[in-house]
């Protein structure tokens, strides 16, 4: 195995590291209720369609597909930016996240 490959599999892992890491905490995030940073709300029911991950060089830019966009993102953006911080103190990274709604009628 030359060198090329070796560093293509290596960057391959290490995607697919982070792609775990994003998931798992996105998921554990919500899931835990001493996380949820606004509003005192007890239960957050979010339904994810998709969570796609991207690793660049300096962050990781991460896009959610979600049915009910408000509850995410929170009052005025601050459960997004608790989840940034939250994100990148897992992973390492800068992680930058972009939310779109899913709409089944599309």
């Amino acid at each position: 195995m030359n060198a090329y490959m070796f560093n293509k599999k290596v960057k391959t892992l290490l995607a697919d590291i982070n792609d775990k890491r994003v998931k798992y905490g996105i998921r554990n995030f919500f899931g835990d209720q001493e996380a949820i940073p606004v509003g005192g709300v007890s239960e957050i029911d979010v339904q994810f369609h998709k969570i796609e991950t991207k690793t660049e060089r300096n962050e990781i830019k991460v896009t959610v597909t979600i049915g009910r966009p408000g509850y995410f993102i929170g009052a005025h953006g601050k459960t997004i930016d608790a989840l940034e911080s939250y994100l990148g103190r897992l992973t390492g990274k800068p992680v930058k996240i972009s939310v779109k709604e899913f709409d089944p009628f599309i």
